[in-house]
């Protein structure tokens, strides 16, 4: 009886290492800025998604150095809700869930969306893009209920500036 509780365990084990090995990223791409470049675009981009029924973020900036404008791509498998109420404080809550709740997949570093940013100021030694969880908390969901994730802010790299 023992031993067959041990194989047991040992093989609900496995099984669930290998389910909770499916983990997704979140990528904001980094972006090489210019001198003189007006705007930027950002990409929020996903490896690995699979079967996901929702994700929501909050996209967080230097609200001094780059200013909302609008959506250039949004990827119409995972059509997000954006709020826009809190794009002047440098943060834009995303929401999507899929309605179907059947699961969604992409392909592998597929985009999920685009922004575009009006720059107000020279982006000095890398301006960071970041997803972060306040307001609105990073949150993914499959059939498992919870989905690990890695999460990569993406950098906007310009010019160093000397501050005097």
């Amino acid at each position: 009886m023992l031993r067959f509780l041990f194989l047991f365990l040992l093989i609900f084990s496995i099984a669930d290492a290998v389910a909770m090995g499916d983990t997704i990223r979140l990528v904001v791409e980094d972006i090489a800025y210019e001198p003189g470049q007006e705007e930027v675009e950002v990409c929020v981009s996903a490896e690995d998604f699979n079967g996901v029924w929702s994700l929501s973020f909050t996209l967080d900036w230097n609200a001094g150095i780059f200013e909302y404008q609008d959506v250039s791509y949004m990827n119409p498998l995972v059509v997000f809700s954006l709020n826009d109420d809190l794009a002047p404080q440098g943060r834009l809550p995303a929401l999507w869930y899929d309605p179907r709740v059947e699961g969604v997949s992409l392909d592998a570093q597929n985009k999920l969306m685009c922004l575009k940013f009006k720059v107000l100021r020279t982006p000095c030694n890398g301006e960071a893009m970041q997803l972060v969880s306040q307001p609105t908390e990073i949150s993914l969901t499959d059939d498992r209920l919870e989905l690990p994730r890695t999460i990569r802010a993406g950098v906007i790299r310009g010019a160093s500036c000397d501050i005097d």
